[in-house]
């Protein structure tokens, strides 16, 4: 007996936090050019880094919640540095 296959296209739930960013994106959330993207993954070790899609493919996404981590360190990392001016 042959059964039905559902026509009902199947939905992935995914966490609200889990966002995937472009460099584009990237580029208008802090106003800076794709160059510093690079720059910031070669001198930066606490930039998130890419995940890839593909073993032989360019498509560079970030986590959102891994960037919003990052902003989050740099501000408190911001803060110590200038507590230490004072």
């Amino acid at each position: 007996m042959r059964t039905k296959r559902s026509t009902v296209p199947h939905k992935i739930i995914v966490s609200d936090d889990v966002r995937f960013l472009t460099a584009g994106q990237i580029c208008e959330r802090y106003i800076v050019s794709a160059m510093w993207i690079t720059r910031r993954l070669a001198s930066d070790p606490t930039f998130p880094k890419p995940l890839k899609f593909g073993p032989h493919t360019r498509t560079r996404r970030w986590v959102r919640a891994d960037l919003l981590a990052w902003e989050k360190h740099r501000a408190a990392w911001s803060e110590v540095q200038h507590a230490k001016r004072i």
